[in-house]
């Protein structure tokens, strides 16, 4: 494949990322890093500051602004949270087709160009997204892939139990996310809830057999995956899932007991569940 490509210049579609105060320096220009240094290039880079951030990841950004390339600096006073501060975002995304990205995860180097592709000989699909690598903190060490369904039949049959999508790894219309109410303050789960919607709204989604993005993991990720907080999360989505008719009143409970059990574990056992799932 190569990006000079009629169809690939032809191709036009913004970067979605949010970024917040707990975010460093070098994992934000690491990430930012493997978008510019891509085989196909964004056409335009929308970074939402969700309230105050590091001094030196704002001069960075407006030192790059000033270079020429393509940024969107979006800023919010105070913290939004992740689903509203993409909301604010995507407000500013001026194509159609928007891609997002974590501010401290790692694009594969032709990421972008292989879901370009598929979208092209895919018109109807609305959302694709595709597999991750998950490493430690310091991206040295791979700690295991995780895959997701690749069909729309098989995705509608998983998004009952776990969710289908890599959030850091879609691409999405944004007219169709638009359309079923964006994405909805869901304390961790922002994007299920969002996948939950669309599906229910009969769009066609998919996700390409290929590792798209290396992830930053490790224990405080999974530490972040536990607690009461997150068992009210799963509650919710439980009603959701229940209410837009993606299962059944009986599923949902006993999906939501399966999901919610584990929270409470200590996070040593939580990290065995993670990594026999990642299997």
């Amino acid at each position: 494949m190569t990006t000079s490509s009629t169809v690939f210049n032809e191709f036009k579609f913004s970067i979605l990322m949010s970024v917040y105060i707990k975010e460093t320096y070098d994992n934000f220009t690491a990430c930012y890093k493997s978008i510019i240094d891509n085989s196909l290039l964004p056409d335009q880079i929308v970074i939402v500051l969700d309230g105050p951030v590091n001094r030196e990841i704002l001069g960075f950004i407006e030192c790059e602004i000033n270079k020429g390339i393509p940024i969107t600096l979006v800023k919010s006073d105070h913290n939004l949270g992740l689903g509203s501060a993409l909301n604010l975002g995507l407000e500013f995304c001026r194509n159609e087709w928007v891609f997002r990205m974590d501010t401290d995860d790692i694009c594969i180097n032709d990421r972008f160009e292989k879901q370009v592709m598929f979208i092209r000989n895919n018109k109807d699909v609305v959302l694709v997204g595709g597999h991750i690598a998950e490493f430690d903190e310091n991206m040295e060490v791979m700690t295991g892939i995780k895959s997701v369904p690749l069909t729309y039949d098989d995705i509608i049959g998983f998004i009952k139990y776990r969710s289908p999508f890599n959030h850091m790894s879609v691409a999405f219309r944004k007219s169709a996310v638009i359309s079923v109410g964006g994405y909805q303050h869901h304390h961790f789960m922002e994007d299920y809830n969002l996948w939950l919607r669309i599906v229910a709204g009969n769009f066609k989604v998919a996700n390409v057999n290929e590792i798209l993005v290396n992830v930053r993991g490790g224990s405080e990720m999974i530490k972040r995956r536990k607690g009461v907080a997150y068992i009210k999360s799963e509650w919710l989505l439980m009603k959701m899932k229940y209410s837009l008719k993606i299962s059944t009143c009986f599923e949902s409970l006993y999906i939501f007991m399966m999901r919610s059990i584990p929270r409470l574990l200590p996070t040593s056992l939580l990290n065995v569940i993670y990594s026999f799932l990642r299997k």
